[in-house]
């Protein structure tokens, strides 16, 4: 029953208590699965990632040293050792996931999203091997979206390959057809804000504070509108890189907020 209400209360983004139910249970192999999924789901809504990114780390590959097939576990583990900065780790548990589903789309997306991040390390005298892995990227996924057109998952991923390339007006389209059926997807309402800062700045306001409005408690968003609002908005600025460190924002410096928090409120 208390495992129960754990998953019902991770259904319902109830944080408190369904850590309360999964830690009155015993550490049997049943509870480690189901905690290593409640630490993924939070910390996939963006939901106080630096506590659970390392927890479902830890959980998913405890789990799979005794069930190796997992696909969604391979999966899930994958893209926390991805966001801990753990590629190398990553790429084996997704080529074991591609040998059990090679066209599942929810694996195509982390695939992408990992070469994505191998391709972000590169630079300067490699920019031709950055931007030549990016087009791959973005032919390989429009490829799949022939058959799955209605992926938003994938268009959200092509949007951001388009987006490296420098083609942010097929970057935008990417992202206006994903949320013309999902309009309230939070990551696409995101990188729209990112895609279009330039080309119009109300329609990049409004969006990320969509996307707020929907996830609240998502640290990355609360760290780009800081981004887009720049200097017009002092305060809000300093709010939204306040709410970024509470809630943690996966993928960014948090040196750098701190940095940036300091010279702010000088």
């Amino acid at each position: 029953a208390r495992l129960a209400a754990a998953m019902l209360a991770m259904g319902e983004e109830d944080e408190t208590t369904c850590f309360e139910r999964l830690d009155a249970l015993p550490s049997t192999r049943g509870t480690i699965e189901v905690r290593g999924e409640a630490h993924w789901w939070f910390a996939w809504i963006g939901r106080n990632s630096p506590v659970h990114l390392p927890a479902a780390k830890r959980d998913l590959l405890e789990h799979l040293a005794h069930h190796p097939n997992d696909f969604d576990a391979l999966v899930r583990a994958a893209w926390c050792c991805m966001h801990r900065d753990a590629l190398p780790e990553a790429l084996p548990l997704l080529d074991r996931a591609a040998a059990l589903r090679p066209r599942d789309l929810h694996l195509l997306d982390v695939r992408a999203l990992s070469a994505q991040l191998e391709a972000s390390h590169l630079g300067g005298d490699r920019m031709a091997e950055y931007r030549e892995r990016h087009a791959r990227i973005a032919s390989e996924l429009e490829d799949v979206l022939r058959e799955e057109p209605e992926s938003v998952a994938l268009l959200a991923r092509l949007s951001m390959s388009l987006f490296a390339l420098g083609e942010r007006d097929r970057a935008s389209r990417a992202l206006e057809r994903a949320l013309a059926i999902n309009p309230d997807h939070t990551d696409c309402l995101t990188r729209l804000a990112l895609a279009c800062r330039e080309s119009d700045p109300a329609l990049a306001r409004r969006s990320i504070d969509r996307a707020i409005q929907l996830a609240p408690r998502n640290g990355y968003y609360f760290y780009v509108r800081a981004d887009l609002i720049g200097e017009t908005d002092r305060p809000g600025v300093i709010a939204d890189y306040e709410r970024a460190l509470e809630f943690g924002a996966p993928g960014v410096d948090r040196a750098e907020v701190e940095r940036r928090l300091e010279e702010l409120r000088r």
